[in-house]
């Protein structure tokens, strides 16, 4: 598997978390809706923030989630120094250039699977 590169910062704090629970919904001919769970955990969304990350920490970071597209990898969560298994499951990967396009701030999300 996997692991999210060290990229000798850490990101932005406080780093927004969303706890979500996936639902299952179904509606009948009568016009009631049914939801349930469709499992027994809740799974968090991390928006991870860098900013004024050099080109090339933000070229490792940007190869890494390219490559990683669509598959888990090991990340070291800064908030809890726990290792968590997570996805990127965005097709895009916003981030901006400044400082004359020497230094690039980024934000992008992670799933936990």
């Amino acid at each position: 598997m996997a692991v999210f590169p060290d990229l000798g910062t850490n990101p932005e704090t406080p780093m927004p978390v969303t706890s979500t629970r996936k639902m299952v919904r179904s509606e009948s001919e009568a016009g009631y809706i049914r939801t349930r769970a469709r499992s027994v955990r809740s799974f968090k969304k991390y928006t991870v923030k860098y900013t004024n990350l050099d080109r090339a920490t933000f070229d490792v970071l940007l190869t890494f989630l390219e490559e990683s597209a669509g598959e888990s990898f090991s990340w070291l969560n800064p908030l809890t120094q726990a290792y968590e298994i997570v996805i990127h499951d965005s097709e895009t990967i916003p981030h901006t250039y400044t400082h004359g396009a020497t230094r690039v701030d980024c934000t992008f999300d992670l799933t936990q699977v």
